[in-house]
């Protein structure tokens, strides 16, 4: 359910630009949007009594179901007007409104979501069911182009009824979650950790945990995943066509290929960090390999860079977004791992700041790509990038040991 109600009008607006209707790009802000929203809502759920102890919840296939249906809650409530708004628009400004709105409703997702693997979870399972929660967007991209494929037309004006059908999906999925979760379900929630751990992080203030070493490092990393992930994704049926010479029906097919890749590389890292942990690593350990494997996967770019049109190019492509999608779980766990009290607010500053700082990257790629006529470099240099966040995360992370000592001392 999480998948299907993943339909967002940000994913028909990215698909769509594999068949551009008009010259130039619209201008989008679903990413800002999504900025500011963080910023209100990384505190939405109440902090639990701290006394309190936490169960161990294994992973089981009930969690798996569960933690899909909290992801779609705080997701889909809200932007299914948006997206239907959408379609009613006649000119810049009443899109850009609505794009704005979209962006501020979805972004609640995250904040909550990894709030509650954060207490539903113990730490060997989060990479897994943070996996489980990334996977569920991927599906939504998947079905994407296929929808526009089928009822988008060259008539002026067909882009509107996908609109309209994505925003119907977001609001019956509100009836769809009073239907099937009950508060009881979600009991596990008012849980806390009450390991020393989480009773120390408990006095942290919130300064003290943003000027950490940890929150640097993190705000490293995700920069350099957000940033190889969302070039790929946005470039990636324009790169196909102009850079590679396919058709546009083919970009789209491919395209959904490509989104049914991410997903199983999401998945495939958070069951391979689960796989180390129960064979002994720490759960940290064990998350710091699985993302140094997907970022060496993910430098397979170079050869994306120079391989000519032809099934070896898409398959280095499918690997590659298997790759990049599968550090992201690693990355929630890292969050989740800088103060046991402030999951919530971390993760939604940290997607503020990310969004902020890398927005403009987009512009200056494609300004490359309009001066030199070719994707290849940049599309070689934007899958290196997440080896720099491994090297932040060898060098600078601090120890248990070492994060006492300073807190102590």
């Amino acid at each position: 359910m999480r998948g299907l109600a993943g339909v967002t009008t940000k994913e028909f607006v990215n698909g769509s630009r594999a068949i551009p209707p008009h010259p130039g790009p619209l201008p989008l802000c679903g990413g800002e949007g999504e900025s500011l929203l963080r910023l209100l809502v990384f505190s939405s759920i109440p902090r639990p009594p701290q006394h309190e102890c936490r169960a161990r919840i294994p992973l089981r296939r009930l969690e798996v179901v569960g933690l899909r249906l909290v992801a779609a809650r705080h997701d889909h409530q809200l932007h299914g007007p948006p997206d239907a708004l959408t379609a009613w628009t006649t000119n810049y400004n009443q899109l850009l409104f609505c794009r704005t709105l979209l962006g501020l409703f979805e972004a609640g997702h995250w904040p909550c979501a990894l709030k509650t693997t954060h207490l539903l979870l113990s730490e060997r399972d989060r990479t897994m069911g943070n996996s489980v929660l990334q996977s569920g967007a991927s599906i939504g991209a998947i079905i994407t182009p296929l929808v526009m494929r089928f009822m988008m037309t060259d008539a002026p004006g067909s882009w509107r009824l996908p609109f309209q059908v994505v925003g119907a999906f977001g609001m019956l999925w509100v009836l769809a979650w009073f239907a099937f979760i009950r508060p009881r379900d979600l009991s596990g929630m008012s849980q806390s950790n009450g390991s020393p751990a989480a009773t120390s992080a408990g006095r942290e203030s919130l300064w003290s945990v943003v000027v950490s070493r940890r929150f640097a490092v993190t705000l490293v990393i995700v920069f350099c995943i957000h940033t190889t992930w969302q070039l790929l994704r946005v470039w990636l049926p324009m790169f196909l066509q102009k850079g590679r010479g396919y058709s546009e029906s083919d970009a789209l097919y491919f395209n959904s290929l490509y989104f049914v890749a991410t997903d199983i590389g999401c998945i495939t890292a958070g069951a391979a960090s689960l796989w180390l942990a129960r064979r002994g690593l720490t759960p940290h350990a064990a998350k710091c390999r699985v993302y140094l494997a997907c970022s060496l996967l993910t430098a397979l770019t170079v050869l994306v860079s120079v391989l000519p049109k032809g099934w070896p190019l898409l398959a280095a492509l499918l690997v590659v977004g298997a790759a990049t999608l599968g550090l992201y779980p690693c990355f929630y766990s890292f969050v989740q791992e800088i103060s046991s009290q402030h999951v919530g607010k971390m993760i939604g500053l940290l997607g503020t700041l990310v969004w902020a700082i890398s927005s403009p990257v987009h512009k200056y790629f494609g300004r490359y790509v309009d001066q030199t006529q070719s994707f290849d470099l940049g599309i070689a240099i934007v899958g290196l990038t997440p080896l720099v966040g491994y090297f932040a995360l060898r060098l600078f992370w601090d120890k248990p040991k070492e994060r006492t000592a300073r807190r102590n001392g």
